[in-house]
């Protein structure tokens, strides 16, 4: 049965919470293991793949710990060890982002995933952060494993093919890393969350719209 139109009801109000994006918060775990000091990180986005670079920041020895809707990653350099061997499950996005990350740590480390994650392609890491000095090798394939071999890195100006935010963002957490500044160019059409976290921790500046330069130097606490 039909009912007829029987006009506009009441108001309706209440309040909603939008979860937290997965980019960021991708972002947000690296950079706070990245960080010296210790970062508090409120409205981290929900999913599995947040829970592996999670998971995967832990190995690597940042301590990580939940605080209501809220967690806080105590990190930095000195914190980094050698896990041998790091997990990254599913998640592409942690695989690409610690690939950088790693490039000048002072140890070697393997990026393996489960086996929907060890089909898709890394190559196009390799030349990028190459250009930086990182040795960065994956299978025959051109896909995971990835191992990282920690380099001593030095600033250059790098060009992207494509306009991948992933590998813009793995160079430049590599370029935070460089004696020297870093310049990352590619075409328009790429999403600019790292950038715009970089720029607002004092670490970078963009230099045109599709260039951004990052200032080497310790990653602050983010809050």
């Amino acid at each position: 049965m039909i009912r007829p139109f029987q006009g506009p009801g009441r108001p309706f109000r209440g309040d909603i919470t939008v979860p937290g994006d997965k980019s960021l918060s991708h972002r947000a775990l690296i950079l706070g293991a990245m960080s010296p000091g210790t970062s508090r990180i409120a409205g981290l986005g929900p999913g599995l793949d947040i829970a592996s670079t999670r998971s995967a920041i832990e190995a690597l020895g940042a301590a990580v710990t939940s605080s209501g809707d809220a967690i806080t990653v105590v990190g930095g350099p000195g914190r980094w060890q050698s896990p041998g061997t790091v997990d990254c499950r599913n998640s592409g996005t942690t695989m690409r982002l610690l690939a950088g990350a790693l490039a000048a740590a002072p140890f070697t480390s393997t990026l393996v995933g489960d086996a929907s994650l060890t089909r898709r392609p890394m190559t196009r890491l390799v030349e990028p952060l190459a250009v930086l000095g990182a040795l960065i090798t994956t299978s025959a394939a051109g896909t995971a494993p990835i191992v990282v071999e920690g380099q001593h890195l030095v600033g250059a100006a790098v060009s992207l093919g494509i306009p991948s935010a992933q590998v813009r963002t793995a160079v430049a957490l590599a370029a935070l890393q460089a004696d020297g500044a870093t310049t990352i160019a590619s075409p328009p059409g790429f999403r600019d969350h790292t950038e715009r976290w970089l720029a607002g921790l004092g670490l970078g500046r963009w230099v045109d719209d599709t260039t951004f330069e990052v200032t080497p130097g310790e990653v602050p606490e983010i809050d």
